[in-house]
């Protein structure tokens, strides 16, 4: 049976003129007058709705706005001597927080459309360096580091806590977590065996059992391994990234990027790579983050430097579904304050990217985007525009949904008029291009006689967006080819007539804007 349905793939979205972006709303304040707000925290579901925390005056305040709504009213989650707060959503809107109150991890949900639930105790005293992570089922991980020791606690299915898992040896530090949507979860950390630096992982699926930790860097070296994070794809294959370097002093050497996967089914990772240049720099608060879309590829940042410090880059790659990284790019040129950044992938697959940056007179916090569309090239990034107002700005992190064929995206930053550090926020949304219409394939066969060869030819109606420039064909998941904005057909020769075949096609223009894709299976 045919089927056309509009599926919102993950693809990242160049923008690289002015003409199609975000646009941004005034920045709001959200804590209290003349009171500090430090770590600054949101997240937005699947129906464009946003959940804020921060912390003010050692509480964990949080607070919500609908889509296209006002910011509601202050919840306080703690007691006071909180911090560290963190927030996932998962697919039925469902918000969980966890946070530091004193040295003891706590953690609270926000079902959709009620009120937040009563503190549950995750950890005994002594923890730090928490990470939650949660999948689209609801299915919940948090580690943390306590006394070098690095512990796990899982939700499965939004029910209730697991007793604590200890993963680590007692050297350990620096934990990072992510689930996939099979239920897959690796954890992994920086651990200290033997005046070796290496980076460790264990997994379990959801419900189950952890592994044995093992390490990312098989062969022991005189390098430090430090800094993980890890990102899973829906099949619950991983990819890791981390920083290799020498350390001396307040600077580091022989410094890059690796990289390493876990298939889903591997106990090893894979031979590490690096994915960014060599150099030195001194030393900084290093800056990563790693994530997948839902057709598996990749998209990695890092902050790095060329000048020993004086200032930073920010660096991008991306790695399609079964391939290879692609050669690093610079997000925007060299800045004093260019070390602070956050990522949000919408499940249109646009990149919005917040970055700090100091403009000569002031830090402020500003927005680019990006996009995967075209898996050959590295990451092209839109012209940066600023996201903050006045004063010094900075420590940004970005949330976005893609609903009703509309981009929506919330940051939160803290920002110092001189006075106090305010919690600000803004939003920001934009109309996706139009797609193709009416896919749609038929089937021919030709007979050589020795063999008969079957052709599958696909057809379509052009975007009714302007400037289209081009059309990518995809088949059962992955790119097959492009086509030029005024091509509305393409041929997919020896075709299996009993194999069904599942086709896509998403329309691009000039500025490297994408619409959704459509799909049709045939037969």
């Amino acid at each position: 049976m045919n089927k056309s349905l509009y599926l919102f793939f993950v693809l990242f979205s160049f923008s690289l003129l002015n003409s199609h972006e975000l646009s941004w709303s005034s920045p709001e304040t959200l804590s209290m007058m003349m009171v500090d707000a430090s770590d600054p925290q949101i997240v937005m579901d699947s129906s464009g709705n946003s959940t804020a925390a921060w912390v003010e005056n050692g509480f964990i305040i949080v607070s919500s706005q609908p889509l296209n709504g006002s910011w509601g009213g202050r919840t306080t989650l703690s007691s006071s001597d909180s911090s560290s707060p963190r927030l996932a959503v998962d697919g039925s809107g469902d918000v969980t927080a966890i946070w530091l109150e004193g040295s003891v991890v706590k953690s609270s949900t926000l079902p959709f459309g009620g009120s937040w639930g009563a503190a549950t105790t995750l950890s005994l005293s002594g923890a730090s360096s928490i990470v939650l992570a949660v999948n689209s089922n609801g299915d919940a991980v948090a580690v943390w580091d306590r006394a070098g020791f690095i512990e796990a606690a899982t939700k499965p299915l939004s029910l209730f806590w697991s007793l604590v898992s200890i993963l680590s040896g007692g050297t350990a530090d620096n934990p990072h977590v992510a689930i996939g949507e099979n239920g897959k979860i690796v954890a992994v950390w920086h651990a200290v065996l033997a005046g070796i630096h290496n980076v460790q992982s264990a997994s379990q699926t959801i419900g189950g059992i952890w592994t044995s930790a093992i390490n990312a860097v098989p062969v022991a070296t005189s390098f430090v391994h430090n800094y993980p994070k890890v990102s899973v794809d829906s099949n619950g294959n991983a990819d890791l990234i981390w920083y290799r370097y020498i350390s001396s002093g307040d600077y580091y050497s022989d410094l890059f990027v690796a990289t390493s996967s876990l298939a889903n089914a591997s106990s090893a990772w894979a031979i590490p790579a690096p994915i960014s240049g060599t150099l030195s720099l001194k030393k900084v608060a290093l800056t990563n983050k790693i994530t997948h879309d839902l057709s598996g590829n990749a998209f990695a940042f890092w902050g790095i430097s060329y000048n020993g410090g004086s200032t930073f880059d920010i660096e991008a790659s991306i790695k399609s579904k079964g391939g290879v990284w692609s050669d690093p790019s610079a997000t925007v040129g060299a800045n004093i304050s260019d070390y602070s950044a956050d990522v949000a992938v919408s499940s249109l697959g646009d990149g919005v990217f917040v970055f700090m940056q100091f403009d000569g007179s002031n830090s402020v916090v500003m927005y680019s985007e990006t996009n995967v569309t075209d898996i050959s090239e590295s990451p092209q990034w839109s012209v940066p525009i600023y996201v903050s107002n006045s004063g010094e700005n900075g420590y940004p992190h970005v949330a976005s949904a893609f609903v009703d064929d509309t981009l929506y995206a919330s940051a939160i930053w803290v920002s110092s008029d001189g006075a106090t550090v305010s919690a600000q926020a803004a939003t920001a949304s934009k109309s996706a291009l139009a797609t193709a219409s009416n896919l749609a394939v038929t089937q021919t066969s030709t007979d050589f006689e020795l063999f008969t060869g079957y052709q599958n030819l696909l057809t379509w109606d052009a975007s009714t967006s302007p400037d289209i420039a081009l059309y990518i064909i995809f088949r059962n998941g992955t790119v097959y080819t492009q086509v030029d904005g005024n091509t509305f057909q393409i041929a997919d020769n020896n075709i299996d007539p009993s194999v069904s075949t599942a086709y896509g096609i998403i329309a691009v223009d000039s500025s490297r804007n994408q619409s959704p894709l459509v799909t049709f299976t045939y037969p």
